[in-house]
């Protein structure tokens, strides 16, 4: 169907023979959505402490594809956009109003060059090495229970965990097992004004070997001044004053067969002008999963955030399990369960790995979770299905 669809296409916009395209080009995608089931633990008059959504999951369309250059040199790009399978948060006001919003977000985006000796070199926008050096980790991925409630979160905030734009990234060749990739940030010129230009570098270094696999990952975000996340599809930004940010982090995972383990130490400073000041935490995570039956796939994970160095009792645990029903290699039911517990002035949330579900609860949500008041407990029931193409 994929290859009737490209067919297609290039029928539809031919160019002249003599300018003849020669690259490969190939359609692939994700289409994940779960009904959800969340515990605000709020007591703010006014505020629902149970919430209920149809929630789209990280799904996505892309294509991608190379041209042979010769030399073992090729031409590579990527156009990818995630989309709302839920049509949008629908909210129904008490006139019985139905409005919602679906909106495309540009995901991981690039045009470059690969080198078989020398490495491969990326323009565009783009998941830091930083990011995804431990992404492999995480047996939840992409779903409602995903990691980044804890990794790459700073006090309930996706510091780390980012895709921005205005990127050039180089990728070294994969070497006895050994690989690299750093990453270079510009961020988006500040003009000729009296402000500094934000930018930010990130890099990671993996080890795969068999049933192995290892990672170290350094970033250093200068003169931050915000982070974009989506409220039902709308654009805001997380006002924190001007950012000199910081974090490592090292992970190791190892399979046996029908199942997996995986653990991650992080250690991140958030440096703001803003109230939070300069504050650091450390942060551990493991998990595991095991294919029971050859259909059926048991996992479980936990987290825990150590309080901010300057605000005590500001830590959290993370606690989920699930299970997945797996149908073939790109159909699965999940159904998982997913809670925080804060400590008396923790802010951290739930659901950081759905697409379009954010809940405005106490202090407000970030990049798709939500951040309930200091102290607070949510947690989230989530049952759903994926389709990967």
């Amino acid at each position: 169907m994929k290859k009737i669809l490209v067919a297609a296409l290039a029928s539809a916009f031919a160019a002249p023979a003599a300018f003849a395209a020669t690259s490969n080009v190939d359609i692939y995608g994700r289409v994940a959505a779960t009904y959800n089931v969340l515990n605000t633990d709020t007591s703010v008059v006014g505020q629902d402490k149970t919430l209920y959504q149809v929630s789209s999951d990280q799904s996505w369309i892309g294509f991608k594809g190379n041209e042979n250059l010769g030399g073992g040199l090729a031409a590579v790009y990527q156009l990818e956009v995630g989309f709302d399978v839920s049509g949008g948060n629908s909210n129904m006001t008490k006139t019985g109003s139905l409005a919602g919003t679906n909106t495309f977000i540009y995901r991981n985006t690039f045009v470059g060059m690969k080198s078989n000796d020398f490495g491969t070199v990326l323009l565009g926008k783009i998941d830091t090495p930083y990011k995804t050096s431990t992404a492999r980790l995480d047996v939840f991925g992409n779903e409602p229970a995903d990691y980044r409630n804890i990794i790459g979160n700073v006090a309930g905030i996706s510091v780390f965990a980012q895709r921005p734009g205005n990127v050039i990234v180089y990728m070294t060749p994969n070497m006895m097992g050994f690989a690299g990739a750093v990453a270079y940030v510009a961020g988006n010129p500040a003009g000729n004004g009296t402000a500094s230009n934000a930018n930010a570098w990130s890099v990671a270094g993996m080890y795969s070997n068999g049933p192995i696999y290892a990672t170290l990952a350094y970033e250093k975000q200068n003169n931050v001044t915000g982070y974009t996340y989506f409220t039902g599809g709308t654009p805001a930004t997380i006002a924190l004053g001007t950012m000199n940010n910081h974090a490592w982090k090292a992970g190791v995972g190892y399979d046996f067969g029908p199942g997996k383990v995986g653990f991650i130490y992080e250690n991140a400073t958030l440096d703001t002008t803003s109230s939070l000041g300069n504050n650091s935490r450390t942060a551990y995570y493991l998990d595991g999963a095991y294919n029971v039956t050859g259909n059926i796939v048991l996992k479980a994970a936990w987290g825990h955030a150590g309080s901010l160095s300057n605000v005590s009792n500001s830590g959290a645990n993370s606690y989920a399990v699930g299970a997945d029903y797996v149908f073939s290699k790109r159909t699965k039911l999940i159904a998982q369960y997913q809670k925080i517990s804060n400590d008396s002035a923790g802010t951290y949330g739930v659901n950081f790995g759905g697409g379009s579900s954010y809940y405005a609860v106490g202090n407000g949500g970030y990049a798709g979770g939500t951040t309930g008041a200091a102290g607070n407990d949510p947690s989230i029931i989530a049952v759903g299905i994926v389709h990967t193409f």
